[in-house]
């Protein structure tokens, strides 16, 4: 009778344990295919769930390589050796007017109120040509260590103007927010402040696995 009862009660807990791993394994398939399915463009998982994000989504996300970014010297930027953190990318022309400087300001504000956390977060600064010496000065005394590298003159409108909402980051203004994995993924007008991105930048980084943390600007 009690072996009876010893056996009822390991079969119940047999059934129980393969209930319990069943049920990981799902949510864990079910996950990645969702993540699969918004990375590739197929779902829009926003949309889907709700959101409360400040910037504006980029649809379907792109990845920041199609910029084809490259350092003063000519050699290729790649994000993934180079970086691989949550990244704010601003697009600068040669001369960089006052909302541009403004960018600059705003991203290193938004940076560096993170705190114990702002080395989760790198800056880019993305020019098409050489940086005049007004731009390069202002680099040089506000942004130093931020890495500025160069674009084609078309290589946004290549990446972005096929888009269902096609945009161009460097006649307006705008600045790009660059997953950890490399996707451009959302956006920021003259219209949003720094307390715009500071709030979307803390609700990422809660939700997002610390990525090794670097030092950058």
């Amino acid at each position: 009778m009690v072996a009876n009862e010893v056996n009822a009660q390991a079969a119940r807990g047999r059934r129980e344990l393969y209930i319990i791993v069943g049920m990981l394994v799902l949510v864990m398939v079910g996950a990645t295919a969702l993540y699969k399915a918004a990375e590739h463009g197929v779902l829009d998982l926003p949309s889907l769930f709700g959101t409360n994000n400040n910037g504006v989504l980029i649809s379907p996300p792109q990845r920041i390589d199609a910029l084809d970014l490259r350092y003063a010297d000519g050699s290729p930027f790649d994000f993934e050796r180079d970086d691989s953190r949550w990244t704010l990318l601003v697009p600068v022309p040669p001369s960089c007017n006052e909302q541009c400087q403004n960018n600059l300001y705003i991203t290193r504000q938004a940076r560096t109120a993170l705190g114990r956390d702002m080395n989760r977060v790198s800056r880019l600064i993305v020019t098409a040509g050489a940086p005049e010496t007004s731009l390069a000065e202002l680099i040089n005394r506000e942004h130093n260590g931020v890495p500025v590298l160069r674009v084609s003159e078309t290589a946004f409108d290549r990446v972005f103007g096929d888009l269902q909402r096609p945009i161009q980051p460097l006649a307006d203004n705008l600045i790009l927010l660059v997953d950890p994995r490399g996707w451009m993924m959302m956006y920021y007008t003259p219209e949003h402040d720094g307390y715009d991105i500071l709030d979307d930048m803390k609700l990422l980084l809660k939700y997002s696995p610390k990525q090794a943390e670097g030092t950058g600007s």
